[in-house]
């Protein structure tokens, strides 16, 4: 699979929607590679704020997802999810039979699948005159 990296995060809103059967999040994870980083800064020096979006891709049970979502980091250069509860995925979840992940489950599976996931390092302070815009390709 190759995903364009010029994708913005949110265009994942515009993806067809994927229906999979159960699986667990964590094994999920292991296939899903970074496309694309924003990142963004508020303010001067010590006082800096930085935040942006990132955006996860993969291809499970033939069909091609994504997970995208906010980010800040916060005092002591701990990067962390702007808002947990607002991940944006075109991936929806056949659990218990024939029965659809209501939105409560739905956004729990993704927050373990975003746990999983090594995203953080990706976000580490980039060093002098380095662009804070960064894009991945992924090829699989």
């Amino acid at each position: 699979m190759t995903v364009t990296t010029n994708l913005p995060p949110w265009a994942v809103t515009s993806m067809p929607m994927v229906w999979l059967d159960d699986c667990d999040p964590v094994s999920a994870a292991r296939n899903f590679r970074l496309v694309s980083v924003t990142a963004h800064s508020d303010g001067a020096g010590s006082d800096t704020v930085r935040h942006g979006q990132v955006l996860w891709a993969s291809r499970l049970q033939r069909s091609e997802v994504a997970v995208a979502w906010d980010w800040v980091e916060l005092p002591r250069k701990i990067i962390a999810m702007a808002d947990p509860m607002q991940i944006v995925s075109n991936i929806q979840i056949r659990h218990e039979g024939d029965r659809w992940m209501n939105e409560r489950q739905r956004i729990l599976w993704l927050n373990d699948l975003v746990h999983a996931l090594p995203w953080q390092a990706d976000l580490a302070l980039p060093s002098p005159g380095q662009r804070l815009l960064t894009e991945h390709r992924l090829a699989a």
